[in-house]
């Protein structure tokens, strides 16, 4: 494949998800019966090609952004689609309506047909999904778009395989795969013959028309029929924001701050061990310097304030104007810096910053930890994710289907690998973690506890003592009173109790306590069931749970946290 040169990237490079629906008969026997329809889709198979070359570039796709399609593999419009995904390199993700084989014999009960496949289609279907997964290029003319985004070298061309459905309803099955694609999609293509024909409940009409009204953008594709023969392609763009200017949609995907500060030059979408890495390394050191900078700005802020208090409090007896002016000067001062530290929290959302950068670092730790079992990351689309990070948690659930695809060690090695690494490893692993994090959490808590309670109590006890002093008669020396000591302790000391319960409440301490120790018992309990597995897929299984009860939990915790300051 030609490679292009173009800017360097400044973000992770990220995948747009472009699903097909289209015909089955894309050539209108009737009208031209000595066209040849084998040598018609081949021709057609070219055009749709070059075609879609171009489209990462009018969908505004930055340079080592890439192209995964999606389709049923169905005959017709499906075949050819995929035989110009596999001449572009684009990877592909089939979604079945049935199982494969059950899917190769079926036909339509009104149809006269034996079959919705030919023997050689169904050959050919087989060929895709089981033979070699691995393409050097396509061998098309490259000059027709020379700055298209098209992914370089070798690389996987289907990488998944799944069926989707499990009703006995033929219509209910593909309804379930064009309701599949259109939730991940980000564009749909619809290939269509020129002249309108039946509309069924889950043809491509009846997608064209689900995918407008889910506001997505549809490419409309007629295919006619020439003179000679040959196909003739026509094209409209369909569910635009702008219908007027009918100019396709821009489609860039974006990362949320701070992940796009990411310098991902050499990182491309290739190598996925690189792109987590990359990921993992850049989300963990911002989230441990936010969370450094934030519990200081915390500590400055309620400090600054208890301070302001203590010296107001002493300015009331200050006997002189020079230590009164600098005891308010001072508290000016205190007020002033708890106020700025306040104002910078908030306005620069280092707060919600802070918590994109862990929940990022965790999806990363998340995904590579997945890396040795079969799985899908279908729960990372399903956990209440913020919208914003949907296009990268789509790009890492390509690339790990690609690895699926990857020859394998055995899965006993894989379990082992993930039990040691992932839960029981004493520097980075989970169950370590939540040891020390909830005995970090009840020493912290129990701390800001004996805080309130000996603060308040110690208040209670000066105004206590202030009062009777009020009806005593007690004589005490003219050069010191008391009463004024008791009344600053009166003040102060409450001031100390609220400031101990704000920062307990901005560092989230309550809540940590309880999730950690939740969250240990379960690692526990699935570190046994993991040891015990008998199979793949029940190593799999586990493993999938594991990693959703943990980035669910971080998920949770950044919805709290996000929007959360100082109290």
């Amino acid at each position: 494949m030609t490679t292009t040169t173009s800017a360097p990237n400044s973000r992770l490079p990220l995948v747009v998800h472009v699903a097909f629906a289209g015909k089955r008969r894309l050539l209108p026997a009737i009208t031209v019966p000595s066209v040849d329809e084998g040598k018609f889709h081949a021709e057609l198979e070219a055009e749709l090609t070059e075609r879609l070359r171009c489209l990462p570039d009018e969908l505004g796709l930055m340079p080592g952004d890439q192209i995964c399609a999606m389709s049923s593999l169905a005959r017709g419009g499906d075949l050819v689609f995929t035989r110009a995904c596999r001449a572009l390199g684009w990877r592909q993700r089939i979604l079945l309506p049935q199982a494969r084989e059950d899917f190769l014999r079926a036909s339509e009960e009104s149809s006269s047909e034996l079959g919705d496949f030919t023997a050689a289609e169904a050959n050919e279907v087989r060929t895709l999904l089981k033979g070699k997964m691995v393409v050097e290029g396509p061998s098309v003319n490259t000059t027709a778009c020379p700055s298209s985004n098209n992914p370089t070298g070798t690389q996987l061309h289907l990488i998944e395989e799944r069926v989707v459905s499990t009703s006995g309803d033929r219509d209910t099955r593909f309804e379930d795969v064009n309701l599949e694609m259109l939730r991940a999609c980000d564009v749909l293509i619809g290939l269509l013959p020129a002249e309108p024909g039946e509309s069924k409940p889950a043809g491509t009409e009846a997608t064209m028309a689900l995918a407008q009204r889910r506001s997505i953008p549809v490419l409309e594709l007629r295919v006619a029929v020439s003179a000679i023969g040959n196909p003739m392609l026509s094209e409209k763009w369909q569910g635009l924001k702008d219908p007027e200017t009918a100019q396709p949609p821009k489609l860039t995907p974006t990362l949320p701050e701070p992940l796009n500060a990411i310098d991902c030059v050499t990182c491309g979408l290739n190598d996925t061990r690189g792109y987590r890495r990359t990921l993992l390394d850049f989300a963990d050191k911002t989230a441990n310097h936010r969370q450094t900078v934030f519990r200081w700005a915390a500590l400055a802020i309620v400090g600054a304030h208890v301070m302001a208090t203590a010296l107001a409090l002493l300015a009331l007896k200050a006997d002189t104007k020079p230590l009164l002016i600098w005891l308010l000067s001072a508290e000016l001062m205190f007020l002033a810096a708890g106020l700025s530290y306040h104002w910078w929290l908030h306005h620069s959302h280092a707060v919600r910053h802070w918590a994109m950068a862990r929940l990022s670092a965790q999806i990363a730790s998340s995904v590579s930890a997945l890396a040795q079992a079969r799985c899908t990351l279908e729960y990372l689309l399903d956990l209440p994710m913020p919208l914003s990070l949907r296009p990268l948690l789509r790009t890492l659930n390509v690339l790990h289907l690609q690895d699926l695809r990857m020859p394998q060690q055995p899965w006993q090695d894989r379990r082992t690998a993930y039990v040691q690494s992932r839960l029981r490893n004493p520097d980075q692993g989970q169950l370590a973690y939540y040891q020390a994090k909830l005995k970090q959490a009840r020493r912290w808590l129990s701390l800001a506890r004996w805080g309130f309670y000996l603060s308040s109590i110690g208040a209670f006890t000066a105004t206590g003592l202030k009062l009777s002093m009020k009806f005593s008669t007690w004589h005490l020396a003219a050069t010191f009173d008391p009463a004024v000591s008791l009344g600053f302790l009166a003040v102060l000391l409450p001031v100390i109790a609220v400031a101990g319960l704000s920062l307990a409440a901005a560092f989230d301490l309550e809540a940590r306590e309880h999730i950690y120790d939740e969250t240990l018992k379960f690692l526990e309990q699935q570190t046994r069931l993991l040891d015990a597995a008998v199979s793949e897929n029940e190593f799999s299984t586990l493993a999938v749970e594991t990693e959703r009860r943990l980035l669910g939990e971080t998920a949770n915790w950044y919805a709290r946290r996000a929007f959360t300051g100082i109290a």
